[in-house]
């Protein structure tokens, strides 16, 4: 049956009459089929979604995979595997680098479909090691949006104990690196909305864990009052003090005006930001 899918998308029919057919395959995949049927229909649906060269093979792929995580369960918990993920995360698939967006869309497609399997405490564990990776190599606005995303969509996979701490200082340090390369109303604004969504998920880690909010100012004053850097943190750092709880405010910045260890130009530099 993949076979004939991908002959079916790589012929020179005309659009219309792709759907057609592909829809006739994507409705005969939901009935039962043996293992090694549905791992095939798993990895082709997987290759479209990844590395497909339109958005027709992309969706095609995406609604594939749909299919089989829900008709086919067991083969679909066996094929979405830490390793496999894991893999994903750290090589990438074929042509496609490990940076690329597709690879955290992708592993948020099939995660509903082993919520509730065995794997998902083990896949759930390796996303919050991977994460915490991720946002130590410093990654750009978009793979943040996607990390947050994930994130906020299942918050079983946002690091716990130290890691936690760790994970919010990092995405404080992106953040501080976050540049607009346009001047255009609507590019500023469509920054400045993607900076939102990267920040909020720090209001929400420090909702249910209020000690990680300490650390991530720290990191937050940290980088404001450098003097060494050539060029000053972004602006984007603004959007995460409006998520600082105001009964708080009062104790952080005594401590900060009674520590010994900053200096008075570290301050001056902090305020002038």
């Amino acid at each position: 049956m993949d076979k004939i899918l991908e002959a079916i998308l790589n012929s020179s029919y005309p659009d219309h009459m792709k759907q057609g057919l592909v829809r006739r395959v994507i409705e005969a995949s939901k009935q039962p089929m043996d293992s090694e049927q549905c791992w095939s229909m798993l990895e082709l649906s997987t290759k479209l979604f990844l590395v497909g060269d339109t958005k027709f093979k992309r969706s095609v792929g995406k609604e594939l995979l749909e299919v089989c995580g829900y008709y086919h369960q067991e083969a679909f918990e066996e094929f979405f595997n830490v390793h496999f993920l894991l893999s994903l995360l750290q090589e990438g698939y074929g042509s496609l680098g490990k940076r690329s967006l597709y690879v955290l869309d992708y592993i948020q497609l099939g995660l509903p479909f082993v919520l509730d399997r065995p794997s998902a405490n083990d896949i759930f564990s390796l996303l919050r090691v991977e994460v915490l990776r991720k946002v130590c190599e410093r990654p750009g606005l978009k793979q943040c949006v996607k990390i947050s995303k994930l994130l906020t969509q299942y918050p079983q996979c946002i690091p716990t104990g130290k890691r936690q701490a760790l994970f919010c200082q990092q995405l404080i340090r992106c953040i501080g690196q976050f540049r607009t390369v346009s001047g255009r109303e609507e590019a500023i604004v469509d920054f400045l909305d993607h900076v939102i969504k990267v920040s909020s998920l720090l209001q929400k880690i420090w909702k249910v864990q209020v000690s990680s909010i300490l650390p991530s100012l720290k990191e937050l004053f940290t980088i404001i009052s450098s003097v060494e850097e050539q060029e000053p943190p972004s602006i984007a750092l603004a959007s995460v003090v409006q998520y600082v709880p105001l009964e708080l405010m009062d104790g952080i910045l005594r401590n900060l005006t009674n520590d010994d260890s900053i200096s008075d130009v570290q301050m001056m530099t902090a305020i002038d930001r």
